[in-house]
């Protein structure tokens, strides 16, 4: 039935290449925010990107601003978000209970 042998590899890591993501944003005063950004891979143990900087954006701009930083870093280093967490209050859409439908 199978007629070819191949060589069987065994998978030393199978969290190589996953990401944790952390993103704080910390409201400083008024205007200004400033942005954590962590970014630690599983497989190796250790931070691959720390950034910080101030920015006058709000909140979730600050967030959503970081958020581009760690997609465009992922993506030019092959690798793969598996879970990110954040300080901010991100939006939600939630169904009233009380409302009829039809």
């Amino acid at each position: 039935m199978f007629r070819k042998k191949g060589k069987v590899e065994a998978i030393d890591n199978e969290a190589d290449g996953m990401v944790l993501v952390t993103i704080h944003v910390d409201r400083l005063n008024r205007k200004e925010r400033e942005v954590r950004i962590k970014v630690f891979e599983r497989g190796r143990g250790e931070v691959v990107l720390q950034a910080d900087y101030l920015t006058t954006q709000s909140e979730i701009y600050a967030f959503y601003s970081a958020q581009d930083i760690v997609k465009q870093f992922i993506r030019e280093n092959d690798l793969v978000l598996d879970t990110e967490t954040t300080n901010v209050d991100l939006p939600t859409v939630q169904t009233l209970k009380t409302k009829r439908s039809r």
